[in-house]
């Protein structure tokens, strides 16, 4: 050091003894900033997802890819196949936002539905046609190539372009879905994942 002192260098060892280590390390926590009406990772035995089209069918799946459970939405034939995603009402003023994780197969044909009170809002998605009873709300962008994609929805933004003036904007169901003509041939498969209701 500056005072010219000498010391001797040290050296030791040690065995790591496992058995020793009683108290397991604590389990890691995800915080998230926005407000969280609803989040489905499918990691459960049960889904909180029904089928939407008479030909839908809905199963948990592991997924070569992620290695984990997500939602396996298949159809029996050739139908409207889709999936519902919130069945549980809200305010969408208070939770704009949708969230969710997609794989798409080529050539799906899909929409997304949000029904409030009697009125049902369509966001096209990939159908090259929506029913006129559906009053259309927009178009939002999808990537159907079979691997996992990522979307976020300003639904309440949506639905305020083309109702502006009302109260209130209580949600009774989200529901993801072909409501053109086009319809899926049997067989047609599309997963998800990770679906949130946020604010």
């Amino acid at each position: 050091d500056f005072a010219e002192n000498k010391f001797e260098g040290k050296e030791w060892e040690w065995t790591f003894d496992i058995s020793k280590d009683k108290k397991s390390p604590r389990a890691p926590e995800v915080q998230a900033s926005e407000d969280v009406f609803s989040f489905t990772s499918f990691s459960d035995t049960t889904s909180p997802c029904s089928a939407s089209g008479s030909g839908a069918r809905l199963s948990l799946h592991k997924d070569e890819i992620l290695g984990q459970n997500v939602l396996k939405a298949e159809s029996a034939f050739r139908s409207q196949l889709g999936a519902v995603l919130q069945s549980k009402g809200y305010e969408l003023k208070d939770y704009p936002y949708l969230s969710f994780d997609y794989r798409f197969p080529k050539d799906f044909k899909t929409d997304l539905m949000v029904t409030i009170q009697s009125s049902r809002y369509v966001l096209r998605l990939t159908d090259s046609f929506i029913r006129r009873r559906y009053p259309q709300i927009g178009r939002a962008e999808v990537v159907c190539d079979n691997k996992w994609r990522h979307m976020d929805l300003d639904l309440f933004s949506y639905v305020k372009a083309v109702a502006p003036d009302q109260p209130s904007y209580p949600v009774k169901s989200v529901t993801l879905g072909d409501f053109g003509f086009d319809q899926n041939p049997a067989g047609t498969t599309f997963y998800l994942d990770n679906v949130a209701i946020l604010g």
